[in-house]
């Protein structure tokens, strides 16, 4: 998927555009999923099910090769908290996502330096649609996993797009 270096990402006029209502459903949800505990709890489910339905996904995570990496550690509690913390950043900045560019290509540049690729993009927001789901249950409704879907996958371009400029620079 080759896209030049000069092409500059405007999440605000993707495809799937985020409605009014899209951003409110979102921020709803959010805070609802926050305030059921911390982001190492809330987040930690998500990675339980990537490491175990995306076993090949382990080898990323420095902290999954070392001791046999228990899905259950305290480092992947650590991870799941940051993860979260990145979310919720983005659903600060949801009114201004073009703002978030910069960011979430830095962060695609620097997990290309782990192995991510852009084919782990679906599975992590498989996983963190799942673990919103199994924590909020009927409160995330399918008009709330839309709009969800929505935003990952705008987030999703800038992340591809730092990870395809680090490995045009790193090879």
């Amino acid at each position: 998927m080759g896209c030049s270096t000069s092409r500059t990402t405007n999440m605000e006029g993707t495809k799937n555009p985020l409605s009014s209502v899209d951003k409110t459903l979102i921020k709803k949800s959010w805070t609802e999923f926050t305030n059921t505990g911390s982001l190492a709890d809330i987040g930690t489910p998500m990675f339980v099910k990537l490491f175990t339905d995306y076993p090949d996904v382990k080898t990323i995570f420095s902290f999954m090769k070392e001791g046999g990496g228990s899905i259950e550690s305290e480092a992947v509690r650590n991870h799941a908290e940051g993860v979260m913390g990145v979310v919720g950043t983005a659903v600060e900045a949801i009114d201004n996502l073009d703002g978030l560019v910069p960011t979430v290509r830095s962060l695609g540049a620097k997990h290309y330096t782990y192995g991510a690729q852009a084919a782990h993009l679906g599975p992590v927001g498989e996983c963190l649609l799942y673990a919103m789901e199994k924590e909020l249950n009927e409160k995330f409704t399918l008009e709330t996993k839309a709009a969800w879907l929505k935003l990952y996958s705008t987030i999703s371009v800038a992340f591809q797009e730092g990870l395809e400029e680090e490995g045009r620079k790193q090879g």
